[in-house]
């Protein structure tokens, strides 16, 4: 139940509040932030079905291509949700870590199914100017809200 709730509380932040903290095209993504960190507490099964819930949600409010983010969100749920009981969660090096390779690896997955369809963006230039920010700012972001998720999913 208390997943449901930091869902949709993160859904309604992410609308309202993180469109003015933009920083070089990025905003950080408290969606996928929930999704890591209910995952890797929770296991596979439950991080697979909590990411599909966030990507849903995310698919629904971004105008992109539907179904990228629950794809990836679902994917890196279910792989956090694997390996939850071989990682160090409770230092925020580690959380940097995920975090930062997570959003690039769903970076990519939203490059490939809607740049290389969509428009002419050279896969460097989407990097380096979109991706990274963003993958360093989410990170940034996971790393100084860790505290509250690891009360909130903890138990």
């Amino acid at each position: 139940m208390i997943g449901l709730i930091i869902l949709f509380l993160s859904a309604i932040l992410q609308a309202t509040l993180m469109v003015n903290l933009r920083l070089l095209y990025a905003v950080p993504d408290l969606l996928f932030i929930s999704v890591i960190f209910y995952s890797l507490f929770k296991g596979k099964k439950r991080g697979a079905y909590f990411g599909m819930m966030a990507g849903f949600i995310k698919d629904i409010g971004s105008g992109s291509v539907f179904g990228i983010n629950l794809f990836g969100f679902a994917l890196c749920g279910y792989f956090l949700g694997n390996q939850y009981k071989r990682l160090y969660i409770e230092n925020r090096i580690t959380h940097f870590a995920i975090t930062f390779l997570c959003t690039l690896f769903v970076s990519c997955i939203n490059f490939l199914f809607t740049k290389l369809s969509f428009s002419e963006t050279a896969f460097f230039r989407y990097m380096f100017v979109f991706t990274l920010p963003y993958c360093a700012y989410t990170s940034l972001a996971a790393v100084l809200l860790s505290k509250s998720y690891l009360k909130l999913f903890r138990g």
